[in-house]
């Protein structure tokens, strides 16, 4: 896990306008090598950590928007944005075939359910998207030419990050910025648990899968602004990220388990009803997927069971560095 204790002679009692340039830097880097890596030869793996770079970027891009210069020009804030989401969604273009085979493939090999046509054809069709998709991404000019994208990330980290940002916020201390920052999303955290009732296991009845996955779109956010810095927190603030980054892993079985189910249903209606395949191997799946939707929602309400207000102390005192 890429964390700013890696940063040489890193202090958070330090002043934020000194570590905020050397903070970006380090996730810029990691970027552009994880991409870099991906260019070079495709494997699942260099997929995944490109797609995590860049969200990861994403999110302190975010998080210290009020900390950093927002002024509108052509490596400003916004076409810095823009630039991330770009390499974000290039790279997320076969996550959904990849997920729904991955899933799938699972479930026929521990089903036993080989034999099963309708769900061998259905894991054909998979296949053969996952692929093509693959290939047009090696092909689209975004991802070949992703150069320009990382130059614009560049050009705003050394030219503009700081420029117009008031004086007394560049020199106060990062750990009261950085607490901040994490007590803003953490208080936007415990509302949305709230609102939607999330605490409750039986709730997965009225909330509805949108609402879930933009809840897990903004708590990915604070994920990784509770990641970069891994290795500083003390052992009681650290149970919270450790939480918040299982939470955010089961709200993500949660949706791929929304996407596969979309997939089966379309393949059902679309493929298996015009045919004389039998429909049952895929109306079991489909029970099975919802199952497993029930019983993941249990596990994120018993996550979210351990995570208590007291934590709000600790940021707003400054008290979650060792």
């Amino acid at each position: 896990m890429l964390s700013i204790s890696k940063i040489e002679g890193f202090n958070v009692n330090k002043q934020t306008g000194f570590l905020l340039p050397k903070i970006f830097h380090l996730f810029y880097d990691d970027l552009r090598e994880k991409i870099t890596l991906l260019q070079q030869k495709y494997t699942p793996t260099r997929l995944h950590n490109s797609r995590v770079a860049g969200r990861r970027m994403q999110a302190i891009l975010i998080g210290f928007r009020n900390v950093i210069n927002r002024k509108k020009c052509k490596y400003g804030y916004d076409n810095t944005l823009d630039s991330i989401k770009r390499i974000i969604k290039i790279l997320g273009s076969s996550r959904e075939y990849e997920v729904t085979y991955d899933i799938t493939s699972k479930y026929v090999k521990l089903s036993k359910t080989d034999r099963d046509e309708s769900l061998i054809l259905f894991l054909s069709f998979l296949r053969s998207n996952k692929n093509q998709v693959l290939k047009d991404l090696y092909k689209d000019k975004y991802f070949l030419k992703y150069q320009n994208n990382l130059r614009v990330i560049n050009s705003y980290i050394k030219e503009y990050l700081l420029n117009n940002v008031p004086i007394d916020r560049l020199l106060t201390p990062y750990k009261n910025i950085y607490s901040e920052i994490i007590a803003k999303y953490f208080y936007v955290f415990l509302n949305k648990v709230k609102k939607f009732n999330l605490l409750d296991s039986q709730s997965v009845d009225t909330i509805s899968s949108e609402k879930l996955h933009k809840f897990r779109i903004e708590t990915k956010t604070f994920r990784y602004l509770l990641d970069m810095s891994s290795g500083l927190f003390t052992d009681e603030f650290d149970k919270l990220r450790i939480n918040i980054k299982n939470i955010v892993e089961k709200l993500g079985e949660y949706h791929d388990l929304d996407v596969v189910i979309s997939y089966t249903q379309k393949f059902l209606v679309n493929r298996i009803s015009n045919s004389n395949l039998s429909p049952k191997p895929l109306l079991d799946y489909l029970k099975h997927l919802y199952n497993q939707k029930g019983n993941t929602f249990l596990e994120i309400s018993t996550i979210l069971n351990l995570i208590d207000e007291n934590y709000m102390y600790l940021m707003k005192n400054c008290e979650i560095f060792k």
